[in-house]
């Protein structure tokens, strides 16, 4: 159940750079894009440490 999670969370955080990214370099809002890179990095961080443990068979 870990496993799921923590790749979930890592699809979101990936998902929120670049909906980021997109608004950013289609709005010219470079605020609201470094927001998003840093809560979507954030996310991902989150979901790499809950999966880093397991071993691939």
């Amino acid at each position: 159940m870990r496993f799921a999670i923590g790749r979930s969370l890592q699809l979101v955080g990936i998902v929120l750079v670049g909906v980021g990214l997109a608004i950013g370099l289609l709005r010219d809002d470079l605020r609201y894009e470094e927001r998003m890179f840093f809560a979507g990095s954030g996310v991902f961080f989150a979901g790499w440490l809950l999966v880093k443990s397991f071993k691939s068979p």
